[in-house]
């Protein structure tokens, strides 16, 4: 399978976007300069993506997805590491997100939850954090910046 950037004028976009709406998440904010989708292509087919939000040093994970008739296959997995990658090859810091479906799901990622009221600033002007997503989701986080010994 195949993970790849899509434009957001394409039909594997639209394809993305119908697949985060059936899912019920968030997409009114999709068309944001900072905010790129990525899509898993297996036969030619969207079975899944994720997005990042640039935050300055910072990011925010978007809303990761997977096509019902590709679960349990380890795709999640996949993507959760994709974007986990992706994000330290664009040098942020740490990796942030939103949750209340996927906490335990993340949390085998390696991400720690953290209080709402310890979210930095620019995740807390996201329309993710202060519109889209109900209180009650779960703010995660795991740090990406290496350490000068590494």
């Amino acid at each position: 399978m195949l993970i790849e950037r899509f434009n957001k004028n394409t039909d594997h976009f639209a394809v993305l976007v119908s697949m985060l709406k059936a899912a019920q998440l968030p997409v009114d904010d999709l068309n944001d300069a900072s905010i790129s989708l990525y899509g898993c292509i297996d036969d030619g087919f969207v079975c899944g993506g994720v997005g990042l939000q640039a935050l300055g040093d910072i990011a925010l994970l978007r809303s990761l997805v997977i096509a019902p008739d590709h679960r349990g296959r380890g795709l999640g997995g996949a993507l959760a590491a994709f974007a986990k990658s992706e994000a330290m090859a664009q040098k942020f810091d740490a990796l942030y997100l939103l949750t209340d479906t996927a906490e335990q799901f993340f949390a085998q990622q390696g991400y720690t939850h953290l209080s709402r009221k310890m979210a930095p600033l620019a995740i807390r002007q996201t329309a993710q954090f202060s519109a889209l997503c109900p209180d009650s989701a779960q703010l995660m986080c795991i740090q990406l910046a290496s350490t000068p010994d590494n």
